[in-house]
């Protein structure tokens, strides 16, 4: 005789064998966690044509996690597994055993109505069951717009990205279609993420199962954008510091007030004298900006005094110069109308795109815009500064804004001196005098240039006349430092004068 466990466990084998049996297939075993895949194995996208998954205007989706449940698993059994099998299996075996093989049953029914009456070609993997639960892992590998956008939206969207390739290509911003290609692909993710559950549903109703479904992405979860949008999106001024060395102050001073005499501009002080011509220089730089920056851009310009030690600074000023609302394109046809059409164009797809309702566009053309800038900027303010330098009458050497305020701020310590000799053999030499070594009459230093003994190591402001001794003239004070050559903006001019620190 068998004992009775044996009798019970003999009993539940002819059981699952009488299944499989009336099934007419071979027994599976339960679910054991892992994915079984349907036609594709692995990626389900691993097989798809890489045009279509390419395609700028249908850019690859990312895995949809979908859960399944049933609100009858017995009306599901007895559909695929008949009525008698279907009652028998849901009623003698655990729920994940006899969901398993429907479930395999209902995921092809799904995947072929999917294709033939929503157009839609999808890998579905069955992940697990649990309960009347099934969890499956949906790879969208074909699709159009018009499934989850309104047509004309569709339209305009595939439109501009079938161009974004070629535009980008032009203008040479391969970082900013990767980040729009992203951009797109996250706003069209988001749409399915709302087809996908209804869709589903409606498709299992039609196949007389009725479930609840729900979807979120496989993919994890991308971080939080900590960035300032309102500082990402801001396009900064340009802003032009212009160094003007000017030796002849009347013609300036007489185009902006003709009676004005020789002997009056040559007594002003720089204060007064920019008072005077600053009229004259806010019109030469409007002329700069409209014939060599491609508008008539709104700006200001004031012009600055030195502020080294001292008061005799009567030759040479800054005039720093911040133009608003800059446009690149504009500003590129002056250099390569050619280039500019291009990324006229392509600004032009991004605010298509933005009204498609593709997120974050404006940030994306703002990079593009500072592309085309630090590419062209240099040229173009080569010109400008050529110009106003030409209509000021003077030389006129553009520099970052750190260098000029750098300058202001180190200024007021110390004075440039040059020597002027009589010996043509020598050449004339500067120096940066400390302020405290100045000489002025009566222990003040007010900024006039000292004697210097030259032939001291280091040199050192004399107290008395000699031979051996130089007079120094002011000059002023961007000599004493390698201004030319300075192009980093994180970089300090390198004095290039011997330091006067000391009387002897």
């Amino acid at each position: 005789s068998i004992p009775r466990r044996g009798a019970v466990n003999f009993q539940c084998g002819l059981l699952v064998l009488l299944c499989a049996v009336l099934r007419g297939t071979s027994m599976r075993p339960q679910n054991s966690g892992v994915v079984e895949p349907l036609g594709v194995a692995g990626d389900p996208l691993e097989n798809v044509d890489p045009e279509i998954v390419e395609n700028p205007a249908t850019p690859k989706l990312p895995l949809f996690e979908v859960d399944v449940t049933l609100q009858d698993e017995e009306a599901v059994l007895k559909k695929y597994e008949g009525a008698v099998t279907g009652a028998l299996v849901h009623n003698s075996l655990p729920k994940e055993a006899s969901l398993d093989n429907a479930a395999s049953q209902l995921i092809k029914d799904l995947q072929d109505r999917l294709v033939k009456e929503a157009n839609i070609t999808c890998t579905l993997q069955k992940e697990g069951t649990e309960g009347q639960g099934i969890k499956l892992i949906m790879g969208i590998q074909s699709y159009q717009l018009e499934q989850v956008l309104p047509k004309e939206i569709a339209q305009d969207l595939n439109t501009s990205m079938s161009a974004l390739p070629a535009a980008v290509a032009a203008v040479k911003v391969q970082e900013v279609y990767d980040d729009v290609l992203t951009k797109v692909s996250d706003f069209l993710e988001a749409k399915w993420m709302k087809r996908i559950a209804p869709l589903l549903k409606k498709t299992l109703s039609d196949e007389k199962v009725e479930a609840t479904v729900s979807v979120v992405p496989k993919a994890a979860t991308k971080p939080n954008d900590t960035s300032n949008s309102s500082n990402s999106l801001s396009v900064p001024v340009v802003e032009v510091v212009l160094r003007v060395e000017m030796e002849k102050r009347l013609p300036l001073a007489q185009s902006a007030d003709p009676h004005v005499s020789a002997e009056a501009v040559e007594a002003m002080t720089q204060q007064k004298y920019l008072a005077l011509v600053q009229p004259k220089i806010q019109e030469h730089v409007a002329r700069g900006i409209r014939d060599f920056l491609g508008d008539a851009f709104p700006f200001t310009a004031k012009a600055e005094c030195d502020r080294d030690f001292g008061s005799l600074s009567k030759h040479s000023f800054w005039l720093p110069i911040n133009i608003s609302d800059f446009d690149e394109v504009k500003g590129l046809k002056a250099l390569n109308k050619s280039l500019a059409d291009d990324a006229e164009k392509l600004l032009g797809l991004l605010d298509k795109l933005s009204k498609c309702g593709v997120p974050d566009m404006a940030e994306a053309a703002s990079k593009i815009r500072g592309a085309l800038r630090a590419g062209m900027l240099e040229k173009l303010l080569k010109g400008f500064t050529e110009h106003v330098g030409s209509l000021l009458g003077a030389e006129v050497q553009a520099v970052n804004g750190s260098t000029f305020r750098w300058f202001q701020q180190q200024a007021p310590y110390g004075v440039c001196c040059r020597s002027k000799t009589a010996n043509t053999s020598k050449t004339d030499e500067v120096f940066w005098i400390a302020a405290e070594v100045t000489e002025g009459g009566n222990d003040t230093h007010n900024g006039i240039c000292p004697i210097v003994q030259e032939t001291q190591n280091p040199p050192c402001a004399s107290r008395k006349k000699s031979a051996e001794k130089v007079v120094l003239h002011h000059r002023p004070y961007t000599e004493c430092f390698n201004l030319a050559e300075l192009k980093d903006s994180d970089k300090v001019p390198e004095r290039t004068a011997p330091f006067v620190t000391s009387k002897c």
